[in-house]
């Protein structure tokens, strides 16, 4: 069984590994901090509870990655690698209706 989590602050990822029919025991490989051209992805202290998200925005069969954070904005780094290999660009406002996709918080 292969799952992966992700956290925030810096962004990385963990892969939880188990074979199959095993114990629900997992051991987390060491995380790995996620990074788009610009450097670490990083949404700050003061933007707590990121969510990342990872969907084809621009239909060109990548995932992207969409990170909405506690401002209430989300932010789109494009794959411009592969599935296999992802590599994000720097990040830019997410748009809805050709303005900033923005939700209310609190």
């Amino acid at each position: 069984m292969l799952a992966s989590f992700v956290r925030f602050a810096p962004l990385a990822s963990w892969v939880m590994v188990a074979p199959d029919g095993a114990p629900p025991q997992f051991q987390f490989a060491p995380p790995v901090a996620i990074a788009a051209e610009n450097g670490v992805i990083d949404h700050g202290k003061a933007w707590g509870h990121a969510g990342p998200c990872l969907f084809d925005v621009d239909g060109d069969g990548l995932r992207d990655l969409v990170v909405g954070d506690f401002s209430g904005t989300f932010t789109l780094y494009r794959n411009v690698g592969s599935e296999r290999e992802r590599k994000f660009a720097r990040g830019v406002a997410l748009q809805a209706g050709g303005e900033e996709a923005k939700v209310p918080v609190y």
